[in-house]
């Protein structure tokens, strides 16, 4: 797919201006940049939305499928969670739809929930699901991660490293973007800077640029114009005369210090409950294992010992989750 040129404006604000931006086959393109950005207004033009100016032009026999933030809400509530998955199967798909909803966490009884009563998690986890069923060779995904606990994070990376296809896709997810782009699109400015690598790749220039501004890492992809020149060390010091008074810098300062230091708090609490969960999930499923044997119901009083422990550890995991996903929101 290319873009020549797009502008997408929100009243006198132009998000987009003047992209040019170009998606090569078999290309696992990561957008990135501040909230506000454009990257959700970029993947929504890239999916057929609305623009001002310029051009959309789509490869031959290119078969895209859309994921929004909001593409939970497209399910039908008075479905289970079964039959919205068996509405869009290929028919050679049917015999794996349980293994496959499996894999999304949802086992048991849970393949049967009315979709109207999942929490947010599932639904947005049926929907990732149902669009891994669809044939398409161009994945539009914004914010595929968003509450999905670890085990689907990664069920979703390897089925997205197994695809074929091309990939084009928003995350705030860390892992997720190192284990899956092969190039970063930064949106910036309604501009875009294009960095042919990984993420560690773009982070290493965009290092680079902050220590040396002249030396822009990448030119960014601006139709109409380019980026400002960034000013030499020789010229540095008339720049000095538009900083903020000094009680101004240094509340800037500390400001930005109280933000980093709640940022590592919430990053360390992030590590902590993925921690926990995952050691609680190695609890359920070996006791899940135990169960699964019809002979470790003979032992009435054991089973019914072992029903409130399952009980008890599917209430923890659940309230870890909800803790995870407060926090990463957050």
């Amino acid at each position: 797919m290319e873009l020549k040129g797009v502008t997408r404006a929100y009243g006198p604000k132009k998000v987009l201006d003047g992209i040019d931006l170009v998606v090569e086959q078999g290309e696992r393109v990561s957008l990135v940049g501040h909230n506000g950005a454009g990257k959700s207004t970029l993947m929504r033009v890239l999916a057929g939305g609305e623009f001002q100016g310029g051009e959309r032009i789509v490869g031959h026999n290119v078969v895209l499928d859309y994921f929004a933030q909001d593409q939970a809400e497209a399910l039908d509530g008075m479905r289970t969670a079964y039959e919205e998955l068996l509405a869009d199967a290929p028919f050679a798909m049917v015999p794996q739809l349980r293994d496959i909803l499996g894999a999304f966490l949802f086992t048991g009884d849970d393949i049967h929930k009315k979709v109207s009563v999942l929490s947010g998690g599932e639904r947005n986890r049926l929907a990732l699901a149902k669009m891994l069923l669809r044939p398409s060779n161009l994945l539009l995904m914004d914010e595929p991660t968003n509450h999905l606990d670890l085990f689907s994070k990664d069920v979703l990376l390897d089925a997205l490293r197994a695809f074929t296809g091309t990939v084009v896709f928003v995350s705030h997810d860390r892992h997720f973007i190192d284990g899956l782009a092969t190039r970063v699109v930064e949106v910036e400015d309604g501009a875009l800077a294009s960095y042919h690598g990984d993420y560690e790749y773009y982070l290493a220039k965009k290092g680079e640029t902050s220590q040396a501004p002249g030396q822009p890492a990448a030119a960014p992809t601006r139709a109409t114009q380019e980026s400002p020149p960034q000013p030499s060390p020789q010229n540095s010091k008339l720049e000095t005369q538009n900083l903020p008074p000094k009680a101004e810098r240094l509340r800037s300062r500390e400001e930005e210090k109280q933000r980093q230091k709640e940022e590592r708090q919430r990053q360390k609490r992030l590590t902590e409950l993925e921690k926990a969960i995952e050691a609680e999930e190695g609890k359920l499923a070996e006791l899940e294992g135990k169960m699964a044997d019809p002979a470790f119901f003979a032992d009435h009083e054991a089973a019914r010992v072992a029903g409130e422990e399952h009980a008890r550890l599917s209430a923890l995991i659940a309230g870890l989750y909800e803790e995870w996903e407060s926090v990463h929101g957050g």
